[in-house]
């Protein structure tokens, strides 16, 4: 099954183009909301880390006689959002009263939240030295080889023969794994809070 991480709002979006697209309904793809810290599978582990910005009510300014708005103001601010939206932030509701042209109902982003994403892939084991573990007398190309390479990589230490073999002295070091930070900033006011967040700036 396939995961999507996200903001609030993805699972009706991922709904909404199972409309448009026929092989994605065969897909079996579950959401999970952005309140859910961490997701780890084989490869990596994400967290999700929420941002919220506090958005200037720097509309367009109207005259009582024009109603007509600024031609400098941006009209994906007002779009996205508007007074009336802070009067209940408790639900979804303020972001589900935008109408669209056919009458329904639609659904518009919170504009003051976006998710970032730590990614950390997972530690990457060391290789198995095959000619110092000859010369420390390790039946290498035998059967028994096998166990003891699982082990050593593991970090273990084993014994053969009566003697003990660390990892570090026929394997190299573990590879701790990268790590990556996918951001969005949709705007000026996220800067600052995704500048101070402390998960980020770890």
């Amino acid at each position: 099954m396939s995961l999507a991480s996200g903001p609030p709002q993805l699972e009706k979006y991922v709904n909404a183009i199972r409309v448009f697209s026929g092989p994605l309904e065969e897909i079996k793809l579950a959401v999970r909301p952005y309140t859910e810290k961490q997701y780890t599978d084989d490869t990596m582990t994400v967290s999700q880390i929420p941002i919220f910005a506090q958005l200037r009510e720097d509309g367009p300014k109207c005259s009582p006689n024009s109603g007509r708005s600024s031609p400098s103001s941006s009209p994906q601010r007002r779009e996205l959002w508007r007074p009336e939206d802070s009067e209940d932030t408790s639900t979804d509701s303020r972001r589900e009263r935008a109408t669209s042209p056919g009458g329904k109902a639609r659904a518009t982003r919170d504009p003051s939240l976006v998710v970032a994403f730590i990614c950390k892939l997972h530690p990457k084991k060391g290789n198995f030295l095959v000619a110092q573990a000859k010369d420390l007398g390790l039946p290498v190309g035998t059967a028994a080889i096998g166990p003891l390479i699982a082990a050593l990589k593991d970090g273990k230490s084993v014994t053969y023969e009566g003697r003990e073999i660390h990892p570090e002295e026929v394997c190299t070091p573990t590879d701790p794994g990268p790590a990556f930070i996918v951001v969005e900033c949709p705007s000026e006011e996220f800067v600052q809070p995704i500048c101070i967040n402390q998960q980020l700036s770890r």
